[in-house]
């Protein structure tokens, strides 16, 4: 998801967070838009079940919602 999304001219930051049963989850961030590198507020966009974070981001940069918040200045997190 890091190069797809490094692709559409995005950054994109791969985080790890460890759930108190011990599973090791990946998140990825967004901080900002292609043309903008103050963060805004942090939105989180949550996948349904049996699905993946890169549903947010396979379209294009103007037909994904995660690629369209983080252009109106918020800091995505998938």
């Amino acid at each position: 998801i890091t190069q797809l999304i490094q692709s559409k001219g995005y950054p994109c930051e791969e985080h790890k967070v460890t759930t108190s049963d011990g599973y090791i989850l990946g998140i990825f961030r967004i901080p900002h838009g292609r043309n903008a590198s103050s963060l805004g507020r942090p939105v989180l966009l949550q996948h349904g079940l049996l699905d993946a974070a890169a549903t947010w981001v396979m379209n294009l940069p103007d037909q994904s919602l995660a690629y369209i918040l983080v252009d109106a200045g918020y800091d995505v997190w998938l």
